[in-house]
């Protein structure tokens, strides 16, 4: 290997290690952002049905009570 002038060298082997170490990184984000989405996923299905719940708890008493005032 040659030198440069500040002493510093950088070998294919140091590269290599480095591009695994990133590659290991960069599938751990990706392992990470699917369980963020699946998170989500489920936060957002609660949320519906929890936001969806008065309204029909309300309808369904407005036809009851439509029921008895009918008869």
């Amino acid at each position: 290997m040659e030198s440069t002038p500040d002493g510093v060298v950088i070998g294919i082997a140091d590269v290599y290690v480095e591009v695994r170490k990133l590659a290991a990184s960069v599938g751990t984000l990706t392992d990470s952002a699917k369980a963020t989405t699946d998170h989500e996923t489920r936060l957002r299905a609660l949320e519906r049905w929890r936001y969806a719940l008065p309204g029909s708890l309300f309808l369904a008493a407005g036809a009851l009570a439509a029921q008895f005032l009918k008869k």
